[in-house]
């Protein structure tokens, strides 16, 4: 296979009696057939004929496999995202099943070194995931989402869970009106606090079967690189993303991912919620399930000054604005700091750094619209530096944030004035 021309691999899989057809996109034939399998198995038969079918297993003959030249056609992606809601997809990636989506390159299924350069060609092309302007836009829709969830959730207040799980002292230590009166010192410890409380509550998921609570990642007996995620392991335990059940679906999770268990041999799966209630029930998520369920909790305590952090490079935090009061005068000082909710990390802003990455875009969100381009704050490197390592211009940047600040912000005004009108009451 030519590196220099992108293919999009495809597993297709027909059962001749019923006609139905399953799709494995960019994935290697193993997770295909174990997530067939897993399909097979769990589909209720709703008539004889395909209760018969399904019987007899998967026939290898009905089985083929193809590539497709990027960029996909049209009418293809249309197909991809028809069978994709349908819950006959099986996908790496959830970014071609986008209209707009850009090249997606071929899977690797080999250990050739013109595969490995087609994943490495892969992952830079994934780290962009299109223009700045794409993909602010769609962190601006994640954002607004976070803003949505707080005013539909009305029923299960978090403060009223952080009374009842953290404790009502600790509790209030952490109300905006009496967290304000300590001294910066104070509001750390508080803060520090909340969040060792918090990633003990919540621990970040990997890989962990829901039936043995086997982990491929943490078995000692496996020499497994842990600067590699599973998902790029083709003899891990993931499988790929699916879409989400019904049940799944109403916690807002916008895709699934599949796990199949090395010990049981049983199929796990982790649906990305986007409902903060759900994120509370499950206790399993990434950073994208924290940072959006310590925004919301810091919010459900009076705190309206919190920034929601995105990195482009695939990691969110939060941000919190800290008050100092000078008695003297009458005056007070604000500034900003970093919390970490996978990481328990409060004020520690070149944490990412010292991991090796090399920032190049670090985005900040809150409620009054402001959009703003956070990435020198987090790194120790010049500005010139960070624009070498940027795609688009300063003037691209600066109008893309200002175009998508202006959009937030007539929708937050909406969202905000349509629940008051409901009688809905804010946090």
């Amino acid at each position: 296979q030519d590196v220099s021309t992108p293919t999009v691999s495809i597993f297709e899989y027909t059962d001749r009696i019923t006609e139905t057809r399953w799709t494995g996109l960019n994935v290697s034939r193993r997770r295909f057939e174990s997530w067939l399998q897993y399909e097979l198995s769990t589909m209720t038969a709703t008539t004889t004929t395909t209760a018969t079918a399904l019987s007899y297993g998967i026939n290898p003959a009905h089985l083929c496999f193809h590539e497709i030249t990027t960029p996909v056609p049209q009418h293809i992606k249309e197909e991809l995202i028809k069978q994709w809601k349908e819950r006959r997809l099986l996908c790496d990636r959830t970014e071609l099943l986008r209209l707009d989506s850009p090249t997606v390159t071929a899977a690797t299924t080999t250990n050739t070194a013109a595969a490995a350069a087609s994943q490495q060609q892969q992952q830079q092309q994934q780290s962009s995931q299109g223009s700045f302007r794409e993909r602010l836009t769609q962190c601006t829709n994640r954002y607004l989402s976070i803003l949505q969830d707080e005013q539909d959730d009305t029923k299960e207040h978090l403060r009223g869970w952080l009374y009842h799980e953290y404790g009502v002292n600790q509790t209030q230590r952490l109300l905006v009106d009496q967290f304000r009166q300590e001294t910066p010192t104070e509001q750390r410890k508080i803060l520090q606090d909340f969040l060792d409380f918090f990633r003990s509550t919540f621990p970040y998921y990997y890989d962990k079967c829901e039936h043995c609570g086997a982990s491929y990642k943490h078995d000692d007996t496996i020499s497994v690189d842990n600067n590699n995620n599973d998902e790029d392991d083709d003899e891990g335990t993931f499988l790929g993303y699916i879409h989400p059940s019904p049940p799944e679906s109403y916690g807002k999770a916008g895709r699934t991912e599949l796990y199949h268990c090395h010990k049981c041999y049983r199929h796990t799966r982790f649906p990305r919620y986007n409902r903060a209630t759900s994120v509370l029930k499950t206790k399993q998520g990434r950073c994208g399930e924290y940072s959006m369920l310590l925004v919301r909790m810091l919010r459900s305590t009076g705190h309206t000054s919190v920034k929601w952090v995105v990195d482009w490079a695939d990691h969110v935090w939060a941000e919190i604005e800290l008050q100092e009061t000078c008695f003297t005068y009458g005056s007070r000082n604000r500034y900003w700091i970093h919390l970490d909710p996978c990481e328990a990390a409060v004020d520690l802003p070149y944490l990412y750094q010292g991991w090796g990455k090399q920032q190049t875009y670090i985005v900040g969100f809150d409620e009054t619209g402001l959009i703003q381009d956070l990435t020198p704050n987090y790194t120790t490197d010049p500005i010139g530096t960070i624009q070498e390592r940027r795609d688009d211009t300063p003037e691209e940047i600066e109008a893309a944030i200002r175009d998508c600040s202006i959009d937030l912000k007539m929708k937050i005004d909406e969202l905000f004035r349509n629940n008051e009108g409901e009688g809905v009451v804010a946090y």
